[in-house]
């Protein structure tokens, strides 16, 4: 159990040596292993004997390793009390304590799943949440002579990480397809105290899908910048000159929205688009971060209603994602992607995807490397590529469903030969769409010596990235 250090020295200090060993004495009932469980009154059941001498453990994760908590994903290190861990059916539970203690060569595993790029690494007791040895299946009519829609035939149990394999499948909630109740207009704070003129204060944008629009549009290309010295909180965004559409569509929504007048600057091949608010700088800070390498999107927007959600991957599509034509076997595919240096980012994205419905692959695209751009040297970071397969690129472009975005419309959905097939070979969704499942892609064993961590939380179970343990 959690406490088993505790327990461990408690139970060797309530035995007695004997010369058959250690006895329990009258503080306890003790039980050989396999045996039923009935309820008694005594503090604790014993189901087999210690052995003198023996470290008692718990299983645990190396630091560095992430876990969810209703403020995202943490270090297991900084996790705190008051954060809260979430359960095996995505629900918040609140940590009653967390340990701590030190390992020395201890075996661990580091564990890849399909579709995701980021690994999470265990010591060996540590049980995961896996169905082993799944059978693929298709049910069959008899009356009918027919054949009905393939289905994996799992079996979900906790099993230890040094006995999971490659091919294993895991299975997650797709959490954030639940609604919250909070007021999202609540989100929009500001003290108004706080040197603004009342004529330039905005009222809550947030309940407006225009809003998402333009901040997934920012996410991709837009940036802020302070000088309270020239008392100036500027909000900026870049378009491509070849895509001025998205320009007038963001200047009409910095007007309504925003009351501003933005000014527009001219560059080689590209529009910047600049306006003034401290209202809405503050919130982007908080929110949503900034620089390309610092964004980020809060927990709560993961929450927000699913047509905001929409807006918001559109704003992001419009901005920084690509929607191109592939030949495969002869046939016309499509495929979206975004790219950007921002793992977090686009692991983001891809939640609010789940989300939504829709499947993507998250994968490096390359590594560290120095480029020449317009003849002078860059030393460029890892970047990353969130991609959808055919059906999934289809599915979104019909959510997303605007016949003005020229992006959205630059092909013909009716020039994709391949539009009816969702593969399931590694990762899917439930037929609710409730939970998530990803086969395991790797298992890499190592040895770890240092200080290791876990939780006792309300229900026993918490989620780290992809993976339910």
């Amino acid at each position: 159990g959690s406490n088993a250090i505790v327990i461990e020295n408690y139970i060797l200090n309530k035995y007695e040596k004997s010369i058959e060993g250690y006895k329990p004495t009258a503080y306890f009932d003790y039980k050989e292993p396999g045996s039923c469980f009935v309820e008694r009154e005594t503090n604790f059941w014993i189901f087999e004997m210690p052995i003198l001498g023996a470290n008692y453990i718990l299983s645990c994760l190396p630091p560095g390793e992430k876990v969810l908590t209703n403020n995202g994903l943490k270090n297991i290190e900084d996790v705190i009390q008051i954060d809260m861990l979430v359960n095996e059916n995505g629900q918040y539970v609140n940590i009653i304590n967390r340990q701590e203690h030190l390992v020395i060569n201890e075996d661990t595993f580091e564990i890849q799943l399909d579709n995701t790029y980021r690994t999470t690494t265990f010591t060996k007791e540590h049980p995961i949440l896996v169905s082993q040895n799944t059978k693929l299946k298709r049910p069959y009519d008899i009356i009918t002579k027919t054949e009905g829609k393939r289905y994996w035939d799992f079996d979900f149990n906790y099993i230890k990480a040094n006995n999971l394999k490659i091919n294993d499948w895991v299975k997650v909630p797709n959490m954030y397809k639940k609604e919250t109740n909070i007021n999202i207009n609540d989100k929009w704070e500001f003290d108004i105290k706080d040197n603004v003129r009342k004529d330039f204060i905005i009222n809550s944008p947030i309940d407006n899908k225009d809003f998402w629009w333009f901040v997934g549009l920012w996410l991709g290309d837009g940036w802020i910048t302070k000088s309270e010295l020239k008392y100036s909180y500027v909000i900026s965004v870049c378009f491509n000159k070849q895509e001025y559409y998205y320009l007038e569509k963001c200047k009409s929504v910095i007007e309504m929205l925003f009351k501003r007048t933005p000014s527009i600057t001219e560059c080689d091949s590209t529009y910047n688009i600049t306006f003034n608010s401290k209202e809405l700088y503050y919130f982007l800070l908080k929110n949503f971060g900034q620089y390309s390498y610092g964004k980020k999107i809060s927990e709560w927007v993961k929450f927000i209603p699913a047509q905001y959600k929409k807006e918001l991957i559109k704003g992001y599509f419009d901005s920084d994602g690509c929607w191109v034509k592939t030949i495969k076997n002869k046939k016309i595919n499509s495929k979206i992607s975004f790219v950007s240096i921002n793992l977090e980012l686009l692991e983001s994205i891809q939640d609010i995807l789940f989300s939504i419905g829709i499947i993507s692959s998250l994968n490096k695209l390359r590594d560290e490397s120095e480029h020449i751009i317009c003849g002078r040297i860059y030393d460029c970071k890892k970047c990353y590529n969130l991609c959808l397969a055919n059906f999934d690129s289809l599915k979104l472009i019909e959510l997303l469903n605007d016949k003005e975005d020229i992006k959205l419309n630059k092909f013909k959905v009716s020039d994709f030969q391949n539009i009816n097939k969702r593969i399931i070979s590694s990762c899917h969704m439930s037929n609710d769409e409730e939970f998530i499942y990803f086969k395991i892609k790797n298992i890499i064993q190592s040895k770890f010596t240092g200080i290791v961590y876990n939780f006792e939380c309300d229900t026993h179970t918490f989620m780290c990235h992809h993976l339910t343990t």
